[in-house]
């Protein structure tokens, strides 16, 4: 794991996101901000199935513009059994 600034995370694989799995819950918060531009992503995971930003989830930056990004907003709200996992990756 590496990260820039100290406080946005570039690198990182099997994160649970933190949020409540209720059937109505869609906004999930990662325990550390990270990039998501210039070659770098979340993959997010719903029960093993890669998600597609934009369509099933989307991101934001809970401080605003410019503090990182570390929130996940789902399509559909996950139910309490839903497995999800956050990936980071650089793209090669």
């Amino acid at each position: 794991m590496s990260t820039v600034s100290s406080q946005i995370l570039l690198l990182s694989s099997g994160e649970e996101p933190i949020g409540v799995k209720d059937n109505s819950n869609t906004v999930f918060m990662t325990a550390n901000k990270f990039l998501q531009k210039d070659g770098f992503a979340l993959i997010f995971n719903k029960n093993g199935q890669e998600q597609l930003l934009g369509y099933d989830y989307i991101v934001s930056e809970s401080g605003g513009s410019g503090t990182g990004f570390d929130t996940v907003i789902t399509r559909k709200p996950p139910r309490i059994f839903d497995t999800l996992i956050c990936h980071y990756v650089k793209d090669c």
